[in-house]
């Protein structure tokens, strides 16, 4: 599905989605949503976002990089990817992981808080900073942000 202001989805090619139609000089901002209706699976799976939020639901990739400069991030993984970045300037980010998860976390705030719904063995804490796992460890995941707090939360 596409918003009102994308004219329309070019092609899928490789498992990458193009956009064309988009008038730049009067688009402020685009939004575009893709919508699954069952779990995504995927080697992986990549959002770069200027401004504006990424929500993603319901996926499974071995490699998770998402970076938006003015937005928050929520995401839903069915496992810990092998390696994860989520970066953000000025936003929150709210990460679902299954409740027998197994992650080495290396997490940085520059103002916000850090809370978690697992049981961590921390190699490092400081007030905006984390770096332990959860479980037996496994899949890395790295999240900064610079203005905004960080949640892990069981699902």
């Amino acid at each position: 599905r596409l918003a009102r202001d994308a004219k329309k989805l070019s092609y899928m090619q490789g498992g990458e989605m193009y956009v064309s139609g988009l008038d730049g000089k009067s688009a402020e901002k685009v939004t575009f949503t893709a919508e699954w209706e069952r779990d995504v699976r995927a080697e992986r799976f990549s959002a770069d976002v200027s401004s504006g939020s990424v929500t993603v639901e319901g996926l499974s990739a071995d490699d998770l990089l998402i970076d938006t400069s003015s937005g928050s991030v929520r995401v839903d993984l069915l496992k810990v990817p092998r390696r994860s970045e989520i970066d953000t300037s000025s936003g929150s980010v709210t990460v679902s992981l299954p409740g027998d998860a197994g992650a080495d976390l290396d997490i940085d705030t520059g103002s916000g808080g850090i809370s978690t719904d697992f049981a961590v063995a921390m190699r490092e804490f400081r007030r905006n900073e984390m770096r332990g796992k959860i479980g037996d460890g496994g899949g890395v995941l790295r999240v900064s942000t610079s203005s905004g707090g960080v949640r892990l939360i069981k699902r």
